[in-house]
């Protein structure tokens, strides 16, 4: 049976396409472990960016047997420090840091980590 993810969201409005690409997200995980027993995502808008737009955080908890995998992603654009030669870098934002403009690439990024993680822990439980 498919696991249908719980989804919350915090300072941002429910959408429909978030909920799908999560639950599409989701699906992707039970082709690497068909026994997940429960997948919670919440997202949460992080209201702190006056220049260069605000993040997302994402957090995924995955309920295995044995096991409960937590994914906290932040798509965090703390500002540059100085450089090595002491330069501050300005200019044009980097690809990174557009993405953080946009919650569904804060889904997916999330959902890339918690496969390697489920990947982990299959890896895991076959080794032992």
């Amino acid at each position: 049976m498919p696991v249908q993810p719980q989804i919350s969201y915090r300072d941002l409005p429910q959408s429909p396409a978030l909920d799908d690409l999560i639950r599409a997200e989701a699906a992707k995980l039970e082709h690497f472990f068909g026994r997940i027993l429960n997948c919670r995502v919440h997202i949460e808008h992080i209201h702190r960016r006056h220049f260069r737009g605000s993040a997302y955080h994402v957090r995924i908890e995955l309920s295995v047997p044995g096991e409960h995998l937590v994914v906290n992603h932040t798509d965090d654009t703390r500002p540059l420090s100085s450089g090595a030669d002491g330069s501050e870098r300005s200019g044009k934002p980097t690809e990174r840091e557009v993405h953080h403009k946009d919650p569904q690439l804060a889904v997916r990024d999330a959902f890339r980590t918690a496969t390697t993680r489920l990947q982990d822990y299959v890896r895991q439980r076959r080794d032992s």
